[in-house]
């Protein structure tokens, strides 16, 4: 049974402190969908196995987002036969950790040692807790609307029969693969012959060594001969290094003598010209004519300038005139009497104020006065014969005396009063038209001051104004514009122009042919030292030829080394023999080395296809035994958590061998199809329910003491759900403790307790609140 939960940095939680063990047998763990339910699953899961949704893979995406350099801790506390445990795991910098203690002794640490030992505390890995201890909405659905195969297959995988079916169906692959390994063995050849044929083997092989010995005693021969051939390979290599060489100058005297004749013809000599104009004349010219474009411009500058400034004191002096008509008319204003003016209305006012304030006085005076009078004549009305402060007789006439004096009084602090009341309104009257002369006089105050404002500026403005004016003043004066005709200018800059590109034009041409001529006077006398270079050449090539003698020595050498290449190749072909045949030997060594091991594997293999397929069978007969003695076990507890849940009115199931589940119903048995969505859910639940608790008895520990349903109401009334819970506490005995993760409303009142779960809107952390 879990009694407490702390989560700190995991997922939306930054620090989560969840409480169990003050709850009854449900609870219910509600909040809007998105606020991070189904995270107290993860948690749990995670204390417990250090697995997440993905398993292993992703864990540091549990880390809460900002806190990555803190690192999460989840701390789960859980009672577990008559034994607390408390198991804590961290995650910082992708490194786990975690340590598990036991009634506060500490047990194990680290996460794979923790993970181990809870496993064998509970009796079931992470598998087997998701499906004993966690039911979720989708497997219902699963169980509810799969076709029967698919069914039968989930089924399968929840009641952890799959892995007896792997097994079965890995030794039927192992018979397989022994049984085509045989096949492709073959047939065993006979050793003998291959003993045979290793003996003429080995006889050609000797003969074949002694073809090669022969050839090798060739090859010294002619060795030796060529030793002695080294004089005349100097002297055949001097003399045909001198051929190529006097062939190669040959070879580029005459090259150059064709370079240097096609250089000649494409060389271009042009005319002379005779009358070139004078630059510099040009270029003072130009420079002239510059100047006055310059100083022209400058001019127009200048005269613009004179319109822009004119134009502005045209603007300042117009409003210089503006700001002194705008003055003139301000002389009258006075802020100060407008505020000596508003001062006399202020004491006037307080004058008034201060009157009414003692009339007030005298008027809560009076009606006193006029109060106590009143109450003395009720008195004397009910004055008796005998006084009842002093006990003495009260005549009528003293009486009456009273009654008349108290009277007379009564009326004159009445017209007091009256008078009093007068003089007030009078005075209200008097004080809201002083107020009003107050408030016009704070008007006119106003208004003066803002006029006042206005006028300083305007003097303000009116000095800038003026300095102003007498500046743009003085820039006209300096300013002095001549008269130029700037477009004749223009023109005769651009004819000087052409007149200097057309002369700079003919100035190049006159150098091009100066460098052409001096160009071709060079090839001329290159040409003719290549010409002579070609003759000197051919004369020495023609006397240089190898001598006779050389060359017969030489073709000698050249006949030896060609009898040596044949010999060579000869050897090379006996060698090359030699390493076939033995290479043909080690082949026919391994093939009988393999037949005998082939004989040796075709036995192991027999003997491996017995074993699979003995080992197939067994496992076939396990799993069908194993499906013959779930299926009624499954049927039992499913039929009475079925009758629980539905308030008696669905009392048995049966399960066909295809898990096909038929429900009675008013005597008869009914297919799932026959049934409401409502209805097929709850049959869905009591199956999933089932399933549970025959994974926890197969496991052999009675289970983890806990069951928690993750959104498993959705499809149920407000009075079905009253009817599952009120069957779920009848579980006490299995499940000491349900965990509800809902959303659905109307579940609070049958809870022994309910947390809320929360997201902060501003900072989105989870919080947990409990009720």
């Amino acid at each position: 049974m879990i009694k407490h939960l702390r989560l700190t940095n995991f997922r939306r939680h930054a620090d989560t402190d969840i409480q169990f063990d003050q709850g009854g047998q449900i609870i219910l763990i509600s909040g809007q969908n998105g606020t991070g339910k189904s995270t107290v699953i993860e948690a749990i899961t995670y204390a417990l196995y250090g697995e997440g949704r993905h398993g292993n893979r992703h864990l540091d995406q549990m880390i809460r987002r900002g806190a990555e350099i803190e690192g999460m801790e989840v701390e789960l506390e859980f009672d577990l036969a008559d034994t607390t445990y408390v198991v804590r795991r961290r995650r910082d910098n992708k490194i786990s950790s975690a340590v598990l203690w036991g009634n506060d002794v500490p047990l194990v640490e680290g996460p794979r040692e923790v993970t181990e030992h809870i496993s064998h505390l509970l009796g079931m890995d992470v598998r087997g807790f998701r499906l004993a201890v966690v039911a979720q909405q989708k497997e219902l659905d699963g169980l509810a609307s799969m076709r029967p195969g698919d069914r039968a297959i989930m089924l399968a995988r929840l009641l952890r029969l799959d892995a007896v079916t792997r097994a079965r169906d890995e030794a039927r692959s192992i018979f397989r693969s022994e049984r085509d390994a045989l096949r492709g063995l073959g047939a065993v050849d006979v050793v003998a012959d291959i003993d045979a044929a290793l003996e003429q083997l080995d006889t050609a092989q000797s003969a074949l060594r002694s073809a090669y010995a022969e050839s090798e005693a060739a090859l010294l021969v002619i060795d030796e001969r060529l030793a002695k051939a080294g004089a005349v390979e100097a002297a055949w290599r001097a003399a045909t290094e001198q051929m190529t060489r006097l062939e190669g100058m040959v070879s580029a005297a005459e090259a150059d003598v064709a370079r240097l004749t096609q250089e000649m013809e494409r060389t271009f000599v042009g005319e002379e010209i005779t009358d070139l104009a004078n630059l510099d004349d040009l270029a003072e010219q130009v420079a002239e004519v510059e100047r006055a474009v310059a100083a022209a411009e400058a001019n127009a500058t200048l005269a613009s300038q004179a319109h822009m400034v004119r134009g502005e004191l045209e603007r300042v002096s117009k409003r210089i005139a503006t700001l002194s008509e705008t003055l003139s008319q301000a002389d009258g204003l006075d802020v100060a009497k407008s505020e000596a003016e508003l001062t006399t209305r202020r004491a006037e006012l307080a004058e008034l104020t201060a009157r009414r304030d003692t009339l007030s006085s005298d008027q809560t005076r009076a009606r006193v006065a006029q109060g106590n009078l009143e109450a003395r004549l009720a008195e004397l009305a009910e004055l008796s014969a005998t006084c009842e402060s002093c006990g003495q007789a009260v005549s009528e006439e003293h009486k009456h005396a009273q009654v008349e004096s108290t009277t007379s009084s009564l009326a004159g602090a009445t017209k007091a009063l009256e008078a009093v009341t007068t003089m007030l309104g009078s005075l209200d009257v008097e004080i809201a038209a002083k107020r009003s002369e107050v408030a016009a006089a704070e008007a006119a105050l106003g208004a003066a001051r803002v006029a006042d404002e206005r006028i300083s500026a305007a003097r303000d403005e009116l000095v800038d104004l003026k300095r102003r004016e007498g500046t743009y003043s003085d820039q006209l004066a300096r300013i002095t514009v001549e008269d130029f005709d700037l477009d004749a200018l223009l023109a005769r800059r651009a004819e000087l122009a052409i007149e200097v590109s057309t002369a700079q034009a003919a100035h190049d041409a006159a150098r091009l042919r100066e460098l052409a001529l001096e160009r071709r006077s060079g090839i001329e006398e290159s040409l003719q030292g290549a010409l002579e270079r070609l003759a000197s050449s051919r004369e020495a090539l023609a006397n240089g030829q190898v001598p006779s003698d050389i060359v017969a020595e030489h073709e000698a050498v050249v006949a030896a080394r060609e009898a040596r290449e044949i010999e060579a190749a000869l050897a090379g072909d006996l060698a090359t023999q030699i390493a076939v045949g033995d290479e043909r030997r080690g082949g026919l060594l391994r093939e009988k080395t393999r037949l005998e091991a082939q004989r040796a594997r075709r036995s192991e293999l027999e003997r491996g296809g017995q074993v699979a397929s003995e080992t197939s069978n067994v496992l076939d007969a396990v799993a069908t035994r194993l499906n013959q003695q779930i299926r009624p076990a499954l049927e039992g507890s499913v039929g009475e958590l079925l009758s629980r849940l539905s308030d008696g009115r669905f009392d048995a199931v049966t399960i066909d061998e295809f898990y096909n589940v038929s429900v009675r119903d008013g005597g008869a048995f009914r297919a799932l199809g026959e049934f409401s969505g409502g209805e097929i859910d709850l049959i869905a639940l009591a199956m999933r329910l089932a399933l549970a608790n025959v994974v926890s008895e197969r496991h052999g520990s009675g289970g983890a003491g806990f069951l928690i349903l993750d959104e498993c109401f959705g499809s149920q009334d407000a009075d079905r759900r009253g009817s599952i819970l009120t069957a779920l506490r009848g579980l006490r005995g299995t499940y000491g403790q349900i965990l509800l993760i809902s959303h659905v409303g109307g579940i609070e009142d049958s809870a022994d307790r309910v947390i809320e779960i929360s997201i902060d809107e501003e900072t989105g952390i989870a919080t947990a609140s409990a009720e």
